[in-house]
Parts: structure tokens; C-alpha cells; sequence
């Protein structure tokens, strides 16, 4: 089962995906204001997706001259033939446990910042 529509704000999907701007085709967690909403029981569809967009697939899709984008015609066609290929689980397993590790080191560098950045700020207000 694959079903794909144009976010509007008020559907809870899998994941989304990105269909305008520079980074069309991108999955996202969380939706944005031009993406696509994605329901599928396809295991791994997430990591597919995010192979798909690194791998540059996209490309052969991406129409317009200013502002770039796909289509959802032609995502859900896509998505449809390459969720029907066969993945190796444990490669897609791999992936996403690295991209669950890349965003936990993500939440660590933020939160480093946000004490190096209040640091400064203390010594700065309390020097003399």
C-alpha cells in the first residue's frame, strides 16, 4: 500500500517529502509547508526514500525554471516501482540506525553551543 497527497496541515503521514525548492524529493519526519504526506506499510520506506534522494534519483523529475519541483503524480509512481524492488533489510536496518545516531549527535553539538554561547555570555556581563 502506497498512498501520497499534497500536505495541507492536517493529516498525521508515515513521513513527507519534500516538493518544492532545492532540496525536492527530500523525506522529512516532520511535514513543511510544500511537501507531500506519505502512508505506506512498505518496511523501510523511510530509508528507501532518503537513498533515493542522496543517490540524486530525483533529478530526472525535478521540473520548473525558478523554483524546482516534482510532481506527485510522478513521486508516487516512482516511489511505487522502487518500494516494489528488493532491498536489503539489513543495509536499510544500518541506515537507520545511523541516521538515528547522526540526529542524536545533532541534539548533543546544539546543546554544547547553547552552553558555550551562555559561557561567553557570563563572562563577558561579569568581567571587570
Amino acid at each position: 500500500m502506497l498512498r501520497l497527497k499534497k500536505y495541507t496541515g492536517t493529516e498525521k503521514a508515515n513521513f513527507y517529502i519534500q516538493s518544492h525548492g532545492d532540496h525536492a524529493g527530500r523525506p522529512l519526519k516532520e511535514p513543511i509547508r510544500n511537501c507531500y504526506a506519505v502512508w505506506t506499510d512498505t518496511m523501510y520506506a523511510f530509508e528507501i526514500c532518503t537513498c533515493l534522494f542522496i543517490a540524486k534519483r530525483y533529478q530526472y523529475f525535478l521540473i520548473g525554471s525558478c523554483v524546482q519541483f516534482v510532481r506527485l503524480r510522478e513521486v508516487q509512481q516512482f516511489l511505487h516501482e522502487e518500494f516494489s524492488k528488493n532491498y536489503k533489510a539489513e543495509n536499510l536496518q544500518q541506515l537507520q540506525n545511523a541516521m538515528a545516531l547522526h540526529e542524536r549527535q545533532k541534539k548533543v553539538v546544539k546543546k554544547v553551543n547553547q552552553l558555550i554561547i551562555a559561557f561567553a555570555q557570563s563572562v563577558a556581563y561579569h568581567s571587570k
